[in-house]
């Protein structure tokens, strides 16, 4: 499976989302905002369940209360898992809770989850939640860059912010030089955040295909860049383009 996961910074990591002839690039969702969506779902879980135990109090007063409790808490989690399965396959990877936090699981590939991976990583919340209240869950998130639970391991997903980087930092309404602003921009851009993490193989024959393209369309005046492409230093000679055309928007 293709994994479309990487690294932005020390801090942050972000996914490429494939959306036919292009790519949006969304940021993971950390553990912070998953617990708020969790907490919203499980509020809406015990809420139905709260309602189950007013009910034992009036049809079986006789049963101990730690039973009652206890029958309250699976009754919880079980709402929790059915009501976030038929969520999430109802809208494609969303909770009311993740919904509401502007969150969405999907793919490691790029693509929206299928129905399989959403079973899986719905039905491994019941071994997340262990020992209580998704304990297991938030150890397996916050040990991972990726900051997924058991579920999203074994289901191949992950969750992102749904609205693409882009469409946050125009939301924020941030200078248009923050970002590229055309698909060439973009396209030396991703090569350039992307190519430590490329087979060799791939990346030297990416770079050399895209080191004709720019010089052939944009003929650079940086000396930098320009030594760099006759010396036949193609990586070199893209990152000197970038370089100069991060000065320019920035200047």
């Amino acid at each position: 499976m293709k994994d479309t996961l990487w690294r932005a910074d020390a801090l942050s990591s972000v996914l490429d989302m494939d959306q036919g002839p292009n790519i949006a690039t969304h940021e993971v969702a950390g553990p912070g905002s998953r617990f708020v969506a969790a907490l919203i779902d499980m509020t809406i879980a015990a809420t139905w369940a709260a309602g189950l135990w007013l009910i034992m109090l009036r049809m079986a007063p006789t049963v101990a209360p730690v039973w009652k409790m206890a029958a309250v808490v699976v009754t919880a989690l079980g709402l929790h898992i059915v009501l976030s399965l038929i969520f999430e396959l109802a809208a494609r990877g969303q909770t009311i809770g993740k919904n509401i936090c502007g969150l969405r699981a999907v793919s490691r590939s790029g693509c929206l989850a299928s129905p399989a991976m959403i079973i899986v990583r719905n039905l491994m919340r019941a071994v997340d939640w262990l020992p209580i209240q998704y304990a297991t869950g938030a150890v397996s998130a916050m040990s991972s860059p990726w900051s997924m639970r058991l579920g999203d391991r074994l289901a191949g997903t992950v969750v992102i912010n749904e609205l693409s980087l882009k469409e946050l930092l125009e939301k924020a309404q941030a200078p248009s030089r923050t970002y590229s602003t055309s698909p060439d921009a973009y396209l030396l851009e991703a090569f350039v955040m992307r190519e430590v993490n490329m087979p060799k193989t791939m990346r030297d024959g990416m770079a050399a295909a895209l080191a004709a393209y720019f010089n052939e369309h944009y003929p650079s005046d940086d000396p930098a860049a320009e030594d760099a492409y006759k010396r036949g230093d193609h990586i070199e000679y893209l990152h000197a383009l970038f370089i100069a055309e991060s000065e320019t928007h920035s200047g």
